[in-house]
């Protein structure tokens, strides 16, 4: 079982709370030497009081696709950063985007909006149907070199192995 990992905002929070207790408890010990309090050069930081129990929590946005460790454990795929105007949807509806993999079967995703952007690691595409939208997809190879296609609404376009004869993985997609 991974390890929980900590969002950027709590390591900050947690380093601001260790780093307050650090200089306190050193200006503390400084101060009980021989009975008597001696002024302190070290100034104390004031630990922030607790929010209320009422009070509304704070979310930090990360732009990662919901479920992207499950969908990489169950489907071998993975979803990366993006505006949330484009996610994973079960297959099925003309409108969605639809990929052909070699290695992942039948992929598709639900574009929301006019435009939309998700980073990905899909690996051998070698078709993508552009739904209702008009799209721009960038594939890469092995051998690193990058071709970014053009995926007009309603019409299938071959990508990857099937134009270029090499292997590659799409690597994001774009609502354009």
């Amino acid at each position: 079982m991974p390890s929980p990992k900590l969002p950027a905002a709590a390591k900050v929070a947690l380093t601001a709370v260790l780093a307050t207790a650090s200089v306190a408890g050193a200006a503390g010990l400084a101060g009980t030497a021989g009975g008597a309090e001696a002024p302190s050069a070290t100034p104390v930081i004031e630990a922030a009081a607790a929010p209320a129990a009422d009070a509304p929590s704070h979310l930090v946005e990360d732009f990662l696709h919901p479920g992207a460790e499950e969908i990489l454990a169950e489907r071998g795929i993975v979803v990366g950063r993006g505006d949330g105007h484009i996610t994973l949807a079960d297959c099925g509806e003309n409108t969605l985007i639809q990929l052909r993999s070699r290695v992942a079967g039948d992929v598709c995703f639900r574009a929301a909006g006019k435009v939309g952007y998700l980073s990905m690691q899909v690996p051998s595409v070698y078709l993508i149907y552009g739904g209702d939208k008009n799209l721009s997809a960038k594939l890469t190879a092995a051998n690193g070199q990058s071709k970014t296609y053009d995926v007009a609404a309603g019409l299938w376009k071959p990508v990857g192995e099937s134009d270029t004869g090499t292997e590659a993985a799409l690597m994001e997609l774009r609502v354009v």
